[in-house]
């Protein structure tokens, strides 16, 4: 994505998040199907 380590390191990881979704968008990259709020409760996250 052109980030040195550095850059990466210095970043949250929303910002990095952010920035790693533009970049599949911008490359044609189709994002997988996520988890809904329901299954991830089922598993146990909040």
């Amino acid at each position: 994505m052109g980030f040195t380590p550095e850059q990466v390191k210095r970043m949250s990881f929303w910002e990095f998040w952010a920035c790693f979704e533009g970049f599949k968008a911008f490359h044609g990259v189709k994002s997988e199907q996520t988890a809904s709020l329901d299954r991830l409760r089922e598993l146990g996250v909040e």
